[in-house]
């Protein structure tokens, strides 16, 4: 026989040994493979889990301020109810309930804003901390974005406000009482019963946003960007009326 076909020989006769001890490795190693895999299926198993509902990541009073590459910039309130509803919204001529969100417990969610005269805004949410989020919405064809800040202490601005509000070319001096959770409870030099909410955050930045009886422009009033030093509330306000832009200042 050449010396090749001895070693096929060789190699077949050794095989049925080798196979042997192959077979009595792999019972070795068989609980071991066992564990394993299910170890790797209870990973994959939690990697695929849906995040759970939880509205509650949403509650209270947040400032919605938008980049300044958006037209007609303004800073507005949000009141989240933190279960799924909005129950306030700074904003002119918005629907009833204006709006309503899902959040998750990945800090992730979706917030739906409606109004009586423009089309609803779809956002989708994204907070970053506890205090701070991030909103991604589609508008007039373009993806814009805005910060969402929390308002750490919502009785900030409580007190009765005295002052002048221009806009429209009438000065109107008025008061304005705020409670200890933001809320508008009376006022005078407006018409009608006044309604609205009051809010300031970090940075000094204070806002407002005033439902009266008048029956011009004033019936809707955004104290929109304004600063608060101390006891004094200045700046810029807009009311619903085109060119409606004036001015505020208020003293506590």
């Amino acid at each position: 026989m050449s010396t090749v076909g001895a070693q096929i020989m060789r190699r077949f006769v050794m095989r049925p040994m080798d196979v042997g001890a192959v077979r009595e490795g792999i019972l070795r190693l068989f609980p071991l493979i066992i564990c394993s895999l299910i170890l790797v299926g209870c990973e994959n198993e939690s990697d695929g889990v849906d995040p759970v509902l939880d509205n509650s990541l949403l509650n209270g009073p947040w400032i919605l301020m938008p980049d300044s590459n958006i037209s007609d910039t303004m800073a507005n309130f949000i009141v989240f109810d933190g279960a799924g509803n909005v129950s306030d919204f700074g904003v002119f001529n918005p629907s009833t309930p204006p709006g309503d969100y899902t959040m998750y417990d990945d800090s992730t969610g979706t917030l739906r804003l409606y109004f009586e005269h423009d089309p609803d805004i779809t956002c989708e949410v994204r907070l970053i901390s506890e205090l701070q989020g991030r909103l991604q919405f589609m508008k007039d064809g373009q993806m814009m974005q805005a910060d969402l800040v929390k308002v750490v202490d919502p009785g900030q601005m409580a007190g009765l406000w005295i002052g002048q509000l221009h806009a429209l070319g009438r000065d109107v001096s008025c008061s304005i009482h705020i409670n200890e959770s933001g809320q508008v409870t009376n006022a005078s030099g407006l018409a009608g019963v006044v309604s609205g909410r009051a809010y300031a955050i970090t940075g000094n930045i204070a806002l407002a946003f005033l439902r009266t009886g008048e029956l011009d422009g004033f019936s809707q009033i955004n104290l929109y960007n304004g600063q608060l030093s101390g006891n004094e509330w200045s700046g810029v306000l807009a009311v619903d009326q085109s060119n409606g832009e004036g001015t505020f200042n208020l003293t506590r």
